[in-house]
This record gives structure tokens, C-alpha cells and sequence, in this order.
């Protein structure tokens, strides 16, 4: 390789360390984990929340919540959004 080819790679390509890169990876995966919220209601008035590890199929839903529910609505949330939301509710 020539000179200009190696600084531009260094430029663009820090030197980690082991400890460094397992950081980034897990930080980058954790990033990625998301959880499906599914809001379901039964009489109209009080809204239930189940949470799945991802995108529930119509069979999974209704193993859980049973064949006589409403879907109010479904979003995707970060796994960790939601353990400090939880953690903020523990708390106060």
C-alpha cells in the first residue's frame, strides 16, 4: 500500500482494544433490542399493556391476552427506555 492509502484508512478506521470493541458491540445491540407494546381492552374503559420480544403474530396474542379483547393500539419501544421508565415508577 502507499503512504496516502494508510493515513486515509487511519483516518477513517480508529485502533481499539478488545475491551473497547466488546463495549461498542454491546452498546450497539442493546440499541437494537426493541419491544412491541400491545394496548388491549376488554370493556371499553380500562386499557391492559402486553409486552413482546418482538412483533407478535395474531396467534401469540391472543395465548395471551385471550379471543375476547380490542387491540387499542401497538408502538415499539426500546427494551431500554422501558426498564428506566419502570425503574423511575419503582423509584417514586
Amino acid at each position: 500500500m502507499t503512504t496516502a492509502r494508510i493515513t486515509f484508512i487511519e483516518q477513517y478506521r480508529k485502533p481499539e482494544g478488545l475491551a473497547d470493541r466488546a463495549r461498542r458491540r454491546r452498546a450497539e445491540a442493546l440499541e437494537r433490542r426493541m419491544a412491541c407494546i400491545v394496548a388491549t381492552t376488554t370493556d371499553g374503559e380500562g386499557i391492559v399493556e402486553h409486552m413482546f420480544t418482538g412483533v407478535p403474530r395474531l396467534v401469540d396474542l391472543i395465548a395471551q391476552t385471550g379471543p375476547d379483547v380490542r387491540i387499542v393500539g401497538v408502538r415499539m419501544e426500546s427494551v431500554l427506555e422501558r426498564r428506566r421508565s419502570d425503574a423511575a415508577f419503582a423509584v417514586s
